[in-house]
């Protein structure tokens, strides 16, 4: 029986252990340098931006709010906090390790880069975040008519376990 049963542990574990491999620095360089081509940070930037802007734009409608430049100071401030701890920060890299790692091999973040060196490659790294941006406003303007039923179904929820 243990003749049998340790090779096939073996063929079955060697794939795991074939395919996983270390973050070294190397591997951690080549992600820097994606999210560099692809303008990681921009992209995250705008997609912060935009996604606070309902916040503020809710804000804005309370009168008790509506007073000079406080709109603006508010905009500034939390877009400077969120930029600085995202985009400044390591924060950032250091999701971008665990998440790269987890999915793509030294050998393939090879093969990305060089496809973004491409033309159109490159039109794709200048373009994402326009389209990452375009996207979540779109999205916001389709689902916004889902918040209300969203509020109904959370209200009709809690009441019931209220009785």
């Amino acid at each position: 029986m243990n003749k049998i049963l340790i090779p096939l542990v073996f063929l079955v574990l060697l794939p795991i252990t074939a395919y996983s491999e270390e973050l070294t620095d190397a591997k951690k360089a080549l992600i820097n340098e994606l999210l560099q081509i692809t303008n990681a940070k921009a992209t995250a930037k705008g997609v912060m931006e935009k996604s606070v802007a309902p916040v503020f734009e809710s804000i804005r409608k309370n009168p008790k709010f509506q007073k000079p430049g406080l709109m603006e100071e508010l905009s500034h401030n939390v877009n400077a906090y969120l930029n600085r701890e995202v985009i400044e920060s390591s924060l950032m890299n250091d999701v971008a390790y665990i998440v790269y790692h987890r999915h793509f091999t030294l050998a393939e973040l090879q093969e990305v880069i060089k496809f973004y060196r491409t033309p159109i490659g490159a039109k794709l790294a200048t373009k994402t975040p326009i389209v990452a941006q375009e996207s979540l406003v779109e999205t916001q303007m389709r689902t916004r008519s889902l918040q209300a039923g969203v509020i109904k179904i959370m209200q009709e929820t809690i009441a019931k376990y209220q009785q």
